[in-house]
C-alpha cells in the first residue's frame, strides 16, 4: 500500500470528512481529522504546528497526524524536536489498513529522528504499542496530588466511589476523620512559602524568562526549550483559561509557572471536584522550592479541591513531596524515539534528569 503524508489543505477536507465518517461507522473513534481548513495561528514561529494526512494512491485519505516541531535540548546542545500529536489510521477499523501505521512510522523517522510523543492514556493504547514494537521507549509519567478538599475530595474521586472502597470514603467523609487525617498530613509538611519572595499573576510572557531557561537548562538531559519566544507559542495569551505566574525576589525575575483550574463536571476520575493543574513550573534549584509553594497557593486560592501536577524530572517530584503532594497511578505516558532513547541512555539519572510536564504536546487535554 502507498501512503504519502502531506500537509492538511483545504483541497483535502472532503476527503478527511469520508475518513471521519468511516471511522464513525466502524466504532466510537478516539478524535477526527480536521474537516475545515484553518490557516496557522499567528505566533513568535518558535513552535509550528502541522496536521499531515495520509493520501492513498487514488485520493483517499487513509489516516494523520498532528506533528508540534520546535526547539529541544538534549544532554548541553540545542536540537529540532517533533512532538507527536493525534495520530489516526483508518487499521482501527479495517484490518485492510493496518499497514497505515507502519507508513506513519517510516514518515515520523525520516521528518525529524528526535521524536517524542505523551499523553496515550495507557500502555495498552494502540499507538503506545505501536511504538513500543518499533523501538521507543514507553514510561509513564509520574503522577502527583494534594487535596485540599478532604470530604469533596473522598465523595468525588473516582477510584474512591464504588464497593467497599466507596464505603469507605463516604465514611471518612461524613465523619469528619478524612479531614483530620489529611490536616494531620500536611501539618508534617512545610505549606508556608518562604519569605523574600512574591508571586504575581501575569497576561503575557516578559522577555527575562528566557533568563530563568538559560539558568536550568544545563540541568536537563532532555527538555523542549522554554525560553520566552517558546513560551508565548506554548502558553499563549490569546488562551484565556490559562494561569501565568512569575516569581521574583526584589525586582528579579526568578522563576515562573502556568496552570490550569477546571471545574470538572461527572468527570470518570475527577467527578465534580475542581481541578487545579500546575502545568508548567520553571525555576534554578535554589528557587524552585519557592516557585511551587507560591503556585500551589495560587492555584488552592482560586478554590481548587485538589492540584495535581505531572513532571519526570526527580527535583521538581521531590520538592512537590515536600509540599505534601502524594503519588498516585500515572496514565500520563512519555514515549521517545530510539535515537532519542540512546542518546539519553548513556547518562545518570534517565528520564529523572529531563524534564516532560503536562505542558508538553497535548499533555492539557481533559484539563
Amino acid at each position: 500500500m502507498k501512503v504519502d503524508f502531506v500537509p492538511f489543505s483545504e483541497e483535502l477536507a472532503p476527503a478527511c470528512r469520508a475518513f471521519n465518517e468511516r471511522l464513525r461507522q466502524g466504532g466510537r473513534p478516539p478524535f477526527l481529522l480536521p474537516e475545515i481548513y484553518k490557516p496557522p495561528r499567528a505566533g513568535r514561529g518558535a513552535i509550528q504546528y502541522t496536521h499531515y494526512v495520509g493520501v492513498d494512491e487514488l485520493g483517499a485519505v487513509r489516516g494523520g497526524v498532528l506533528l508540534m516541531e520546535q526547539a529541544g535540548w538534549l544532554k548541553g546542545q540545542s536540537i529540532s524536536l517533533m512532538n507527536v500529536q493525534s495520530p489516526l489510521s483508518e487499521g482501527i477499523v479495517d484490518r485492510a489498513f493496518s499497514g497505515v501505521g507502519l507508513k506513519l512510522l517510516q514518515f515520523l523517522a525520516r521528518r525529524n529522528p528526535y521524536a517524542y510523543a505523551v499523553g496515550m492514556g495507557s500502555e495498552g493504547n494502540p499507538f503506545a504499542r505501536l511504538l513500543r514494537g518499533a523501538g521507543w521507549k514507553v514510561a509513564r509519567v509520574p503522577f502527583q496530588f494534594a487535596v485540599i478538599k478532604a470530604e469533596r475530595f473522598l465523595r468525588e474521586i473516582g477510584p474512591l466511589r464504588g464497593g467497599a472502597k466507596g464505603m469507605i470514603a463516604r465514611l471518612l467523609a461524613s465523619s469528619g476523620l478524612g479531614a483530620m487525617a489529611f490536616a494531620a498530613w500536611r501539618r508534617r509538611r512545610r505549606y508556608a512559602p518562604p519569605p523574600g519572595y512574591s508571586l504575581e499573576e501575569i497576561a503575557s510572557w516578559p522577555a527575562e524568562v528566557s533568563s530563568v531557561w538559560n539558568c536550568c537548562r544545563d540541568d536537563f538531559h532532555f527538555a523542549l526549550t522554554r525560553d520566552a519566544c517558546a513560551l508565548e507559542d506554548l502558553h499563549p495569551a490569546w488562551q484565556t483559561r490559562l494561569r501565568r505566574y512569575a516569581l521574583r525576589g526584589g525586582d528579579e525575575l526568578l522563576g515562573w509557572s502556568a496552570g490550569l483550574m477546571t471545574q470538572m463536571r461527572d468527570s470518570p476520575y475527577f467527578g465534580n471536584l475542581g481541578v487545579a493543574t500546575i502545568l508548567d513550573a520553571l525555576a534554578p534549584p535554589a528557587h524552585l522550592e519557592a516557585l511551587l509553594a507560591y503556585t500551589y497557593g495560587a492555584l488552592r486560592d482560586l478554590g481548587a479541591d485538589v492540584i495535581v501536577a505531572n513532571f519526570t524530572h526527580d527535583r521538581w517530584r521531590e520538592r512537590l513531596g515536600k509540599l505534601g503532594f502524594f503519588g498516585g497511578p500515572s496514565n500520563y505516558l512519555l514515549a521517545i524515539s530510539k535515537p532519542l532513547a540512546s542518546a539519553l541512555e548513556g547518562g545518570p539519572g534517565g528520564l529523572g534528569r529531563a524534564y516532560v510536564s503536562r505542558a508538553d504536546g497535548d499533555g492539557r487535554l481533559n484539563l
